[in-house]
């Protein structure tokens, strides 16, 4: 039976193991920074605009539902906020526990999917120091 501990030594083990470790972190650092801040993306896109006539567009606020008419008058843009603005239908218990089941779903598949490459970052270092 082959022990890579018995082989290598303990140190040698822990000292690829720690590597490994630092590998993933470093992994999961860069994710993060490419995913980024979800609150700093919800406030880049909060507005949408859809051109309505030649000389006047809706401005959508996507976080709140806030519908403004907006004009250009001269030099400036003058917007003339809604103040009926429909509020979206509330969600009933099942389709939040409905959602809430699809986002767990998918949450847990994606910790899956770092776990198996935190086993391969493993098994890599490990066959790379049984082959030396």
């Amino acid at each position: 039976m082959f022990c890579p501990v018995a082989r290598l030594g303990y140190g040698r083990v822990m000292l690829n193991l720690l590597k490994s470790v630092t590998l993933i972190g470093l992994c999961l650092g860069l994710l993060i920074a490419i995913v980024g801040d979800p609150a700093a993306a919800a406030e880049d896109g909060d507005y949408q605009l859809l051109k309505a006539t030649p000389d006047k567009v809706w401005r959508l606020n996507k976080r709140t539902g806030e519908i403004a008419v907006c004009a250009l008058q001269g030099k400036r843009v003058v917007c003339t906020v809604s103040t009926e603005a429909k509020s979206p239908a509330a969600l009933s218990d099942q389709e939040l526990k409905a959602r809430d089941k699809e986002k767990r779903s998918r949450d847990l598949a994606f910790f899956e999917r770092i776990f198996a490459l935190v086993q391969e970052f493993i098994r890599a270092a490990l066959d790379q120091e049984s082959a030396k």
